[in-house]
């Protein structure tokens, strides 16, 4: 509290809090609590909430690694809030339920945008051609499946979880893939990724965007 209290006025016009999940393995064979998870690895999955402003971890609690990134949090919300300012921006990655889909497939045409993604970085000097795409050329070569991202869409709908007293916003990122082995174009796969978010302002694109900044929430466990 006496960093935040340090901190610019700005620092608390927003606080966007992370809660997220990351499989921890272990190769101990008497560890109380652990448990084997969806990918065969036996461990933990500890759950870190964090103040996504600054990388500062809040709270986290272990859990055994058959636990779902997505398991109910809320319990626990009044516990790391209390600190923060009463007003708080969340998003979390929601998983891709049946229902969901159905309603993302139901959308129309026009609901949906192309999204366009941010460069990863500001070249400071000259641009350098791209070096050959090693990996890409020996899967072609081996017949390998490979997974070919052609084109990625991006909109939003109103969602009410069965546990929340109000519905909600979801941003719906739609990834049209092509699945090919070797040179040869097997079929098209549409992959839908949804985000669950209480923020009115930003648009759907920026809500994606958004999270996707914060993708490094799972090294705070290490």
């Amino acid at each position: 509290m006496r960093v935040w209290r340090a901190q610019p006025a700005a620092f608390f016009d927003e606080a966007i809090i992370d809660a997220d999940g990351t499989l921890v393995e272990t190769t101990g064979q008497c560890k109380e609590g652990m448990d084997i998870a969806y990918d065969g690895v036996w461990g933990y999955h500890p759950l870190v909430v964090s103040l996504a402003n600054m990388g500062e971890p809040l709270y986290l609690v272990n859990r055994s690694g058959n636990r779902p990134s997505s398991e109910p949090i809320s319990a626990r919300r009044r516990t790391w809030i209390g600190g923060t300012r009463p007003v708080c921006d969340s998003s979390i990655g929601y998983g891709a339920r049946a229902n969901l889909i159905r309603e993302a497939d139901a959308l129309p045409a026009a609901a949906w945008t192309r999204l366009a993604r941010r460069p990863p970085y500001e070249v400071q000097t000259e641009p350098r051609q791209r070096p050959v795409n090693v990996t890409e050329a020996t899967i072609v070569a081996r017949a390998f499946k490979n997974l070919r991202l052609t084109a990625e869409a991006v909109a939003e709908f109103a969602y009410h979880p069965i546990a929340c007293a109000t519905p909600y916003r979801l941003g719906v990122v739609r990834k049209n893939i092509s699945v090919e082995q070797g040179e040869q174009r097997l079929f098209d796969e549409i992959r839908y990724f949804f985000h669950l978010t209480n923020d009115d302002e930003p648009d759907a694109a920026e809500v994606v965007f958004l999270a996707n900044d914060r993708c490094n929430q799972e090294n705070l466990s290490d």
